[in-house]
């Protein structure tokens, strides 16, 4: 049985339906989308500034929708209001398509055109790191922590290890081949 129909005229990535039985999808149109399971109803929240693309997965945190966009920004929505009230510059970052992931008050994500990876406070949104290094590679998945260790990947074949709170490097390690999916910690 189908719940409802709606059509997306751009590609998307969809989130998991939250406590409101809401999809979020952002879009290349530089959208944030959300549709309603229960009363089959969309809404809409804009970046209304350069971002023509949101690709990554929204990270719904407390009552707020935080999707990062093909500008290098992390855009913050209100769930009740169609325009962004803040975002979060990622300086000299690049294209956002991964869902961050959230460790308390932070945040950690990559870019995938200006090889950067940062952790961002949401308390005052502000960049608490960032990390580069040369021939990195683009970071396209989700990173993973695991005993203050943050783990991710790269389409370059690297992985890395940072200090959670600091984003110092513990090690890395240079596959031969790209990695074309997140880190699996157990």
């Amino acid at each position: 049985t189908i719940a409802f129909k709606a059509t997306i005229t751009s590609s998307a990535a969809a989130t998991d339906i939250d406590g409101d039985s809401t999809v979020l999808v952002g879009c290349k149109d530089g959208r944030l989308y959300g549709y309603s399971i229960k009363s089959q109803s969309t809404r809409t929240w804009e970046t209304r500034t350069d971002a023509l693309s949101i690709q990554g997965r929204p990270l719904v945190h407390e009552n707020d929708l935080l999707v990062g966009a093909d500008d290098g920004n992390i855009y913050w929505f209100s769930k009740s209001k169609p325009v962004f009230q803040s975002r979060i510059q990622l300086q000299g970052g690049g294209a956002i398509v991964c869902e961050p992931l959230q460790v308390k008050r932070r945040i950690y994500l990559g870019t995938v055109d200006r090889e950067s990876f940062f952790s961002a406070d949401l308390s005052t949104q502000q960049i608490a790191f960032t990390f580069r290094v040369p021939d990195m590679g683009g970071v396209a998945h989700k990173p993973v922590l695991l005993d203050n260790t943050i783990y991710f990947s790269t389409d370059r074949g690297r992985l890395f290890a940072l200090d959670a709170e600091k984003g110092t490097p513990r090690w890395s390690y240079r596959l031969e081949k790209p990695i074309i999916g997140p880190p699996l910690t157990d």
